[in-house]
């Protein structure tokens, strides 16, 4: 898998996900028609991906089958969590930091969107209950205008899509 993320020169920060980003899953030739294994030509793939100003490319082999987490831009995950999330915006850049600095690690980027828009609801349930709505139905709706809902799978010979409005 290839997820391939594009942060124009300038960009503020590039550990910020944008809508310039995009996944490609590839097949490869059968074995016996190349001379390198998969974790081999990522390694050629990532030194030549580095080269290209503004683009940063996270490539994995993906296990066969995938126990638990979720699609993520690497093959390993660690989900950093806190229920103060003025602490979690301080930790979680400095991990990040901290693994990018060890050579153990390849291809460290985050999830963590800090700088991106963050609005509170607070529903006065007074005068949401006088005027018939249930907190339920605030949240459907609010859902319905800035979520994404799916609304099926098409299967297709080697990957799946997922139908979402």
């Amino acid at each position: 898998m290839l997820t391939v993320s594009y942060h124009p020169l300038g960009a503020a920060d590039p550990a910020v996900q944008t809508v310039n980003n995009g996944r490609m899953f590839m097949r490869l030739k059968d074995p016996s028609e190349r001379k390198l294994n998969a974790n081999q030509i990522i390694q050629e793939l990532r030194v030549k991906f580095a080269q290209i100003p503004g683009l940063n490319v996270y490539m994995q082999n993906p296990p066969l089958i995938r126990v638990g987490g979720q699609l993520t831009k690497t093959l390993y995950q660690y989900s950093l969590q806190d229920t103060d999330v003025q602490e979690l915006f301080y930790w979680a850049p400095v991990l990040l930091d901290k693994m990018k600095q060890d050579p153990g690690f390849q291809d460290v980027t985050t999830d963590l969107q800090i700088a991106a828009p963050q609005v509170n609801v607070e529903i006065d349930r007074d005068k949401a209950a006088a005027l018939g709505v249930t907190p339920q139905q605030i949240e459907n709706g609010l859902y319905d205008a800035y979520g994404e809902r799916q609304a099926s799978t098409i299967y297709a010979a080697v990957a799946e899509y997922w139908v979402v409005f």
